[in-house]
């Protein structure tokens, strides 16, 4: 157990570093039944056709992001299920999602969009848009402990 913040993360750099992490990482997949072959060759997944950048509309810094919007918006891609019996296309999804408390130029990508179907980007893209809330000032962190209990 880490005495303190810099303790933690000079344990987690570590871990990191010379590859223990990696390899729990690895025992846990296997033992959920998962193929490790995939993390050491990514390669293997499936790939969307196309990929998009989200460009934001203006300079600032994210003060939010509508997570339901975002998965809304990866929904209309074709990575859900409307029906039972629908397909989930894996390849479909959303990946670099800036963090909130990121300064952003106008034009830099807010997300890149990994998408098969034009329409269906089309579709997608209202959503993702208004997922995200920029404003010049950078925001005000939350708390990282809300309250003690015990």
């Amino acid at each position: 157990m880490a005495g303190s913040t810099l303790s933690a993360k000079q344990t987690v750099q570590r871990h990191l570093a010379d590859g223990s992490a990696l390899e729990k990482f690895k025992e846990l997949v296997q033992a959920q039944g998962g193929d490790v072959s995939y993390i050491d060759h990514p390669e293997k997944f499936p790939q969307a056709k196309h990929i998009r950048k989200l460009p934001a509309p203006k300079r600032g810094y994210v003060h939010t992001i509508n997570a339901a919007m975002i998965a809304r918006g990866v929904h209309l891609l074709g990575a859900g299920r409307e029906l039972p019996h629908d397909k989930i296309d894996y390849a479909i999804g959303v990946s670099e999602i800036k963090k909130v408390g990121t300064q952003v130029k106008q034009g830099e990508p807010l997300m890149m969009i990994h998408y098969d179907d034009e329409a269906k980007l089309e579709q997608s893209l209202e959503y993702f848009k208004n997922a995200y809330r920029l404003a010049p000032k950078r925001p005000t962190p939350p708390p990282l402990i809300v309250e003690r209990v015990a």
